[in-house]
């Protein structure tokens, strides 16, 4: 089966599934962690109700951009609220709607972030579609009308007008001031132009990538980073480069069709071309298993892979405990 079927199927049942989907999350972590999930996926909503609304600039040197689906956009608002709260910056905020949001969901966001810039997906589609041309940029027009993960690598890069862009996963938690983050940020706005900055895993792998190192290496002559992780990235939007995300779509998704991973690839592909730092693991941590300390020196978490409940059970309270 070709990769376009393939993909025109598994689309099909995302739409048919994507609303029943979250109840299956929801189960399956109540499985695994007994009342503890539902408990702390409840307190978390109750708390998410009473927040403080933190009023976000509509312009500036960086934006703040998140696409969020219909099962994680409650972890999406405490992700965004806890980077505001602990860097003390009001960044323009986009809020990029995978399609399966509704009016009740807008409405939060509006409430708990006045300012922020809401996009929806048809308004989206429309305007990508101009941008993508069916001629010269084919494969990047297929890749994000096929793939979600290719709205998050072109809306973000096109949405807005800042030189730098934070894209940050509805999976992500900050604890503490990101002192880091803060020197990196206050190095643009001084007029330095700098290399992509994202997190990375703690263990050196290959495995979270569409296309071996190996293969990019002989047809690009670029290294790969061995632990990337695209789940909170600062990104230079001069690194990104349709006619070179073209070439690379076509050398390889023909043969190996579009991966969960591809989104990551491509960025971890363009950032070793642009320049590349990657984040200390060991105060931004990606966690691939369920969390049962207090994190001893982590600034943030992204609660990736098995440690996704952790997000509500682990995530939420820790970050109530030292925050609003």
């Amino acid at each position: 089966m070709g990769f376009k079927k393939h993909n025109s199927l598994r689309i099909a049942l995302h739409r048919r599934l994507q609303h029943v989907w979250p109840w299956y999350v929801h189960a399956k972590a109540c499985c695994r962690y007994g009342m503890t999930y539902p408990r702390s996926l409840m307190t978390a909503s109750r708390r998410l109700s009473a927040l403080p609304p933190i009023s976000v600039d509509r312009e500036g040197a960086l934006e703040v951009h998140m696409l969020v689906c219909h099962r994680d956009w409650k972890a999406a608002a405490w992700a965004a609220y806890s980077w505001y709260y602990h860097s003390e910056r009001r960044d323009p905020f986009y809020l990029h709607d995978d399609g399966t949001l509704g009016p009740e969901q807008k409405e939060v966001f509006e409430r708990i972030f006045p300012g922020v810039h809401y996009v929806e997906r048809a308004s989206a589609d429309r305007e990508m579609a101009q941008v993508l041309d069916p001629v010269k940029h084919p494969a990047c027009r297929e890749f994000r009308r096929t793939e979600i993960m290719g709205v998050k690598l072109f809306d973000a890069w096109h949405m807005g007008a800042s030189p730098y862009i934070l894209n940050l996963d509805s999976d992500v938690l900050f604890f503490k001031r990101p002192d880091t983050l803060l020197r990196y940020l206050s190095a643009i706005h001084g007029g330095e132009r700098m290399n992509n900055l994202f997190l990375q895993d703690a263990i050196a792998s290959y495995s979270y990538y569409s296309v071996s190192p190996e293969r990019i290496r002989e047809a690009f002559d670029v290294s790969m980073p061995k632990t990337f992780n695209a789940g909170m990235g600062f990104i230079d939007r001069q690194a990104m480069d349709l006619d070179t995300v073209e070439r690379f779509l076509v050398a390889f998704s023909e043969r190996d069709g579009y991966s969960a991973f591809m989104e990551q690839t491509v960025w971890a592909f363009l950032s070793a071309r642009h320049g590349l730092e990657l984040l200390d693991p060991s105060q931004y941590l990606v966690l691939q298993r369920a969390a049962e300390d207090k994190l001893e020196g982590v600034v943030a978490c992204h609660y990736a892979g098995a440690a996704r409940a952790s997000f509500y059970t682990h995530g939420v309270p820790l970050f109530l405990a030292g925050g609003p």
